[in-house]
This record gives structure tokens, sequence and C-alpha cells, in this order.
């Protein structure tokens, strides 16, 4: 049943559709549980304007015994304006593989870790009707729907199927929090027409860098043979816009933190562990899209020829597991086994080159820790958002820390004061690093404000105003919905 029906004159209510709701939960063994809220990622609540309602749909984090379905939807409700989806046992393995390994490496232009299998596909069909029918069963006239990310992307057609005319004035985003390949590339997916005439069933789609809208057009125009201009796509008599969006951070969420008693503790300490030390940062998911084993490589060879910085420079790398796995990915044994060779090569009695941590919580360590460092370095191969070095921006307004951006992250596209890196290039790497370690307090500033403005000017609450005002645009959509055949699609 649809939550509470707002003033359609006064109130807007938005759904937000993600994979995961970040919400977990610890059965108490009498047909209750705890219910664990998770933070950070895309699902960190929205600050939204005061006359629009925002309610979350997706898939727990965690797996739910289904004697606990209908306690946990009942507190997801009433607690935090959420809806969960329940998956079958049997479904959602196979989605979540689907995801993490085919779709992931199509999009991040992997090839060579593709294995397509048509039951993987029928699986993340399955799993996308079964969001498509919850969504169905709450959207009401005038919602506007904000779909995030790669694994709900047949979620625009099937909406359109499930609701069928019997809802009205439904306004569809879809937003993309990945990269999106060339036509090349995504022909790789066997699928990959019905993917594009399922996103088309949207009124808005948003990407984080213009070089992947143009990769979207591109594939419409010759995969489908559609006419496109710069900003949209005519499909079936209806314009569907699309434009880049960058998705910031929330600007106060580091700074607000650090001004707090404990904030400050916590600098100091880290402050004080670190004295006469330059500290260089990176924080890393595990896997082979952010070049990690590349970055070790370069700071190795920083050691290696510049051997007066030993002892005088720290790389601190936090490694995150991700959810789900991506197959042929460096895993934790060979990072580790770079790691143990640099420090038996360059560690002392009380020198120690590198340090490692895993998943810590936001607000105890993460704005403390990037606070106190002096340089950030992103060696992504394919990066979308960047959030960990916008956040590091975001902490250093006293330090004026340097960032190094890997040129194919999308905010190296518009962002200055950085230092562009390719990290495929080690040595490259390895001498901007050094680079990275020289340079000036003045000049240190001046790069410092011009990161600053980027990050402030496509901040969170800016990306959600641009969503809101981008949707309402958006012209009024047939209620049918109608598809291309295989037959009349073009390859070009």
């Amino acid at each position: 049943m649809p939550f509470m029906l707002p003033d359609p004159a006064t109130t807007t209510r938005l759904l937000e559709i993600h994979q995961y709701l970040p919400f977990g939960l610890t059965p108490n063994g009498d047909g209750t549980a705890n219910i664990i809220q998770h933070g950070g990622g895309f699902n960190t609540a929205l600050k939204v304007p005061s006359n629009v309602l925002l309610y979350s749909i997706g898939c727990p984090s965690c797996e739910v015994p289904s004697e606990l379905e209908d306690f946990l939807e009942v507190k997801l409700r009433e607690t935090y304006g959420a809806i969960p989806v329940f998956l079958p046992k049997d479904v959602r393995p196979t989605f979540e593989k689907f995801c993490n390994s085919t779709i992931w490496s199509i999009f991040h232009t992997l090839p060579e870790h593709v294995a397509y299998r048509r039951d993987d596909w029928t699986a993340y069909v399955q799993a996308n009707r079964m969001y498509a029918k919850a969504v169905a069963a709450e959207v009401c006239d005038g919602d506007m729907l904000w779909i995030h990310g790669l694994a709900l992307m047949l979620l625009p057609e099937m909406i359109r199927a499930e609701i069928n005319g019997r809802v009205k004035d439904v306004k569809i985003a879809f937003i993309m929090h990945t990269p999106f390949p060339s036509i090349d590339v995504l022909r790789i997916l066997p699928v990959h027409t019905e993917v594009l005439q399922a996103l088309l069933q949207s009124d808005f789609l948003s990407f984080h860098a213009a070089d992947y809208v143009k990769n979207f057009l591109d594939c419409c125009s010759r995969a489908l043979c559609l006419d496109t201009t710069p900003n949209s796509v005519q499909f079936h008599e209806q314009t569907v816009n699309v434009a880049s969006c960058p998705y910031g951070i929330d600007l106060d969420r580091c700074k607000d933190f650090l001004r707090t008693p404990t904030g400050q503790q916590k600098l100091s300490a880290m402050t004080r562990t670190w004295r006469g030390l330059k500290v260089m940062i990176s924080i890393d998911e595990l896997q082979n899209t952010n070049g990690v084993l590349e970055k070790l490589y370069a700071f190795e060879a920083l050691l290696e020829d510049h051997k007066e910085w030993i002892g005088k420079v720290i790389l601190v790398q936090i490694l995150i597991t991700p959810k789900g796995s991506l197959e042929g990915g460096p895993n934790e044994g060979e990072i580790n086994a770079v790691i143990g060779e640099i420090m038996g090569r360059y560690s002392t009695m009380d020198y120690s080159p590198i340090k490692v941590f895993g998943t810590f919580r936001f607000r105890d360590d993460f704005a403390a820790l990037l606070a106190a460092s002096d340089v950030y370095v992103d060696s992504s191969f394919r990066e979308a958002t960047s959030e960990a070095a916008l956040h590091y921006i975001m902490t250093q307004h006293t330090n004026h820390g340097v960032l190094l951006l890997s040129q194919f992250a999308a905010p190296a596209q518009t962002m200055r004061g950085v230092y562009l890196v390719n990290p495929y290039d080690t040595l490259h790497l390895a001498d901007t690093m050094y680079e990275s370690l020289m340079v000036d307090a003045a000049q240190r500033r001046e790069n410092w404000t011009q990161m600053e403005r980027y990050v402030a000017k496509y901040s969170r609450e800016a990306w959600v105003q641009s969503m809101l005002g981008a949707l309402k645009k958006s012209s009024s959509r047939n209620p049918e919905t109608r598809r291309i055949s295989a037959e009349s699609a073009c390859v070009a």
C-alpha cells in the first residue's frame, strides 16, 4: 500500500530505487531483529527540498530469513520510509554475479573479464521484474522515480509495463553511476539492444561525465538507428533527455565532523602519529578498475629513485571489500605480496613505508584520516564519481593537500588544480608522486582553491536540484510501451 499521498498542488513524492537499501539485521531469535543502518555510498540519505517527500525502494543489504520479512518490511516502512524487495535465494546470487562480473566488466571496458551466460541474464530479468512490481505497488499519480545503477537498467521499461497507464504523469529518471562504454564494447553484451530500449523508457538519463553521454548517444544511433541530438534521443515520438550531471558529495559531512571535539581529537592523534612524515593516502575497493597494484609499484619506484624520501613519506592504503566480487581482479593475496616486498626492502626499526587499513566507520576515522594526509592518490582505470577524492578536498581547508587524479576518472574532464596521472604509466605516476611532495605552500593553496570550487559547484545538493529540475521539464510521455524489433534494429 502506498505511503501517505501528498497534496499534489504543494508536495511531490520522490521514490528512489537502489539495488540495495543500506539496512541489514541481526535476528533476536524471537521473530524480531535489530536493524542495522549502514552509512556511505549512494544510499546515503539525500537532502531534498521541504516540498518533496522521499522514499526508498531496494533489496536489504543482507539475506533476510523468510520468517523475518514481514517484520523488516513493517519496521523499514514505519521508521525509515523504505520498502524492501526480497529476492528469492535461487535468484539473488546469480543476479549479483551478473551485475558484478558481466555488466560491470563491460561498462568499465574490461571485455577480457566478460563471461555471458543466458541463465545469468534470466536471473537479471527476474530480479528487475521483482523490483518493478514493488515500485508499481507504491507509485501514484504525479510521482517522480529515480532509478540508480547498472543493476536496474530494465526497470524503466518494466515499470511502464506494470503500471500500464493506470497511473498518470509518472516521471522516470535513470542515474548511471558507472562509465558508459563505446558501441564496440557494448556490443559484447548479446542483449545490448534490449538494455538500450529499456533505458529509453526513462524521461531523463543522467551520467557523470560528458564522454559517457556521447557514448550512450552513439550507441542509440548505431545500435538502434535512432535520431539523436547532443542532449536527447528521439524514441517512438518521445524525446528522451540525456545530460551529464556530476554526482557530488555532501559538503558539510566531513567539515562538520572535524569541527566536533571527537573529530578534533581524532585528527590531533593522527597528526601526532605521523609527525615528521609526508602522508599519501588512497581509498580503493578491491576491484580491477582501481589500479591498486600499479599504485604500489609506483610508490616503490618513488622510494627507489628518490632514496632521500625513505623514512620521510608513507602510503596509507585503505582497502574495502565490495559487495560481490569481480572475477579476474587483484585479490588481497597479490596486493599483500607486493606490500610485503616493499616493506621488506625499505622498512626499518622505526619506519614502515606502507600502512594498510580495512573498512572503517565514516564518522570515526574517515574524515580525520583524509585531513591528516598531504597527498591523495587516485589511480583508477575507470571511475565515474571519485567520491573519496572529493571528500579529501573538503577536509583540506587548512593543509591544502595535493590531489593526484587519474585521467580516466570522470572529474578529470572538468576539475582544475589537480595533477593528472596515467595509472598505466607506472614511472610517470612515480614522478608525479615525487612532484606532489615538492609543491610549495602557495601553489598548494592555489590548487586547492580551484578544486574546492569544483566540489562546491557539483555538490550533492546541487545534483539533487539539477535532477529535480531536469525531470520536471521533461515532456509528458505516451503511456504505451513500445520496442524496436530485433529485425529492425540497425547494424552499423
